[in-house]
């Protein structure tokens, strides 16, 4: 049933504050909090929110300034250490306006405790070897056709259209895209959104190609991609991996990222509203 009310679907500005609206995640997420005052910033997210009847929404903010959404209601999901320059922890809090929404069943609740357990007992373990027949590069232009198609293949929904060529090459500006090779046919990829300015790195968007899921190439990905990020200076990486997902949380725990909290039915990827967990690294 379509929703009864006017959609802003898409990013606003409140008193330089940045909110991303967003009917597919149905969610509201605070991408950045300005140094207007904390109050009405909250205020304004939580009516826009219940007026386009979102059913959470997510914050994310440096942790001198959690405490006001905590007597707001907000509950502290996970935080990264150090995600901003000079040292600063950014924390992630969310709210639930749906109280449905933050329901998650005792099997839900139990497997992603365990997906969790098995990736911090593969902590630091060694990557399997993969084919040197399979090549990596930085992904231009010119293979971005090939790598929306290895998204559409894979996930029938996702949070970004990353299955659309042409909203790929628009963010080459901040991201960069890696891609794994077999006989010219690109078989797996991933992303880094970089933030120069907070000095971080998000590694995200993986995919694989399915007759290629457990070969190791989304380890060797994620190595390639922090030495690049290391060269350019960047001194923290962070993953929000699919709770359900045990290679992806396997493969950043033996790179040597920690974990630090699960978000609560927080994304729409592969058809449904997923947690997602944070997993941290200083590079």
């Amino acid at each position: 049933m379509k929703r009864a009310h006017k959609s802003i679907d898409g990013v606003v500005y409140y008193n330089e504050s940045k909110i991303k609206y967003d009917e597919n995640n149905d969610r509201a997420y605070l991408m950045k909090l300005s140094d207007a005052p904390t109050d009405s910033v909250i205020q304004y997210i939580e009516d826009m929110a219940k007026e386009m009847q979102l059913g959470k929404i997510s914050c994310k903010v440096p942790e001198d300034s959690i405490e006001q959404f905590i007597e707001n209601g907000y509950e502290v999901e996970a935080q990264i250490p150090n995600y901003y320059r000079y040292d600063e922890n950014v924390v992630f809090a969310s709210k639930f306006i749906n109280q449905q929404r933050e329901l998650l069943s005792a099997e839900e609740l139990r497997e992603i405790a365990s997906n969790i357990e098995l990736a911090k007992s593969k902590a630091n373990s060694e990557a399997k070897e993969v084919s040197e027949s399979i090549r990596f590069k930085v992904l231009d232009k010119r293979d971005l056709g090939q790598a929306a198609e290895l998204y559409k293949s894979v996930y029938k929904t996702y949070p970004y259209p990353v299955y659309d060529a042409a909203y790929l090459e628009s963010t080459l500006d901040r991201i960069m895209y890696f891609g794994a090779f077999l006989d010219g046919r690109l078989i797996s990829c991933s992303a880094a959104e970089m933030n120069l300015e907070g000095n971080n790195v998000k590694m995200k968007d993986f995919v694989t190609a399915k007759e290629y899921f457990g070969t190791g190439i989304s380890s060797e990905l994620l190595k390639i991609m922090e030495r690049i990020m290391r060269i350019k200076g960047i001194s923290t990486a962070y993953s929000i991996t699919r709770a359900f997902s045990k290679d992806m949380n396997i493969t950043f725990a033996k790179n040597g990222y920690q974990y630090s909290g699960t978000l609560k039915n927080d994304l729409n990827i592969a058809g449904k509203i997923e947690s997602m967990n944070v997993w941290y690294k200083p590079l």
